[in-house]
């Protein structure tokens, strides 16, 4: 079982992991399922370490064993051997998804969030981040913790009033992801963006936004197909407690293009037809932090912020790492 209450010091500091203990009050769990492997998890894998010294729970089929980057912070758990919740089974029973498109994604995508609290279940896990497998991250949340447990029991990243991209997810307790799960099995829809938005604006569930642009952010907020908001100040709720913001997909996508599956050719500068925020009003540069890390900051009328991940849609982590 897994202890969240206490940091363990470890003494040796290796190659990729620069701060000096192991922090058991939160946990990362990320997922893939599919017979195809994705190489770019490792990468996101690789550059969660570079910031976090937590344990990571990599939730996959078990012919993927082999294939996940081996570190001592960095634990398989076999889907297939996972104890089924009610709620899963209920999934499995109550929802057709099309499983021929991507090796299910449609499916995979909002079934995740079920095999999350299994492993949560399973090794008694609260304070639990999930990120989707083409981000990069450069937050060291030990810093932010408190933040995180003060103001939020769930929060993602809201792009506009009707879609949440959950690039970048905190669960503060099992309550949390039941919750939303009960809510999936009752829902009709099959898009996971637009379930946690109708999670949060049709039912009254619990789910805040993290911070998408800094609270000096004064353009107006529209996205090219019209979605405008009636509560901006949610769009930087906190910024002044973390003095950074989150990606839902749109600066990743401007920095890096789309998933070339879906347009082909070079797309960097692409601008998301959703996103109430337009990247090109930014400026953007990379820094090096005391440890020698990289990391990205936007700037906006000469005010410079951290981006504390990078939602790479082109899946060409390595480019940004």
């Amino acid at each position: 079982m897994v202890r969240q209450t206490e940091l363990v010091i470890i003494t040796i500091v290796t190659g990729h992991r620069l701060i000096k203990y192991m922090d058991n009050r939160y946990s990362i769990v990320l997922v893939h399922q599919g017979n195809e492997f994705v190489d770019y998890i490792n990468d996101c894998i690789t550059q969660i370490l570079k910031f976090n010294n937590c344990k990571i729970f990599i939730a996959s089929n078990k012919i993927h064993q082999n294939k996940i980057i081996n570190d001592d912070l960095v634990s398989f758990v076999s889907i297939e051997e996972l104890e089924k919740t009610e709620n899963h089974n209920s999934f499995n029973k109550t929802k057709g998804y099309d499983v021929n498109f991507r090796d299910g994604f449609w499916k995979s995508v909002t079934e995740r969030f079920l095999i999350i609290e299994e492993v949560m279940i399973k090794f008694s896990l609260s304070n639990v981040f999930h990120f989707e497998n083409d981000n990069l991250i450069y937050i060291n949340i030990s810093e932010h913790l408190e933040t995180f447990i003060e103001n939020y029991t769930f929060a993602s990243v809201f792009d506009n009033d009707s879609r949440c991209i959950p690039s970048f997810i905190y669960f503060k307790s099992l309550e949390s992801i039941r919750k939303l799960n009960e809510f999936i099995i009752g829902s009709s829809d099959s898009n996971d963006m637009s379930l946690l938005s109708e999670y949060r604006y049709h039912s009254g569930g619990e789910i805040y936004n993290l911070p998408l642009f800094p609270d000096f952010y004064d353009l107006d907020l529209v996205s090219s197909m019209g979605h405008r908001t009636n509560n901006p100040s949610h769009y930087h709720n906190n910024f002044n407690k973390f003095n950074s913001i989150f990606d839902a997909a749109c600066l990743g996508q401007y920095l890096g293009g789309v998933d070339p599956r879906n347009i082909g050719g070079d797309t960097t500068g692409f601008i998301n037809e959703s996103c109430l925020i337009n990247p090109s009003s930014f400026n953007f540069d990379f820094r090096i932090d005391e440890f020698g890390r990289k990391y990205p900051v936007t700037i906006f009328k000469g005010k410079e912020v951290k981006i504390n991940n990078l939602h790479m849609h082109c899946k060409n982590l390595k480019k940004f790492n």
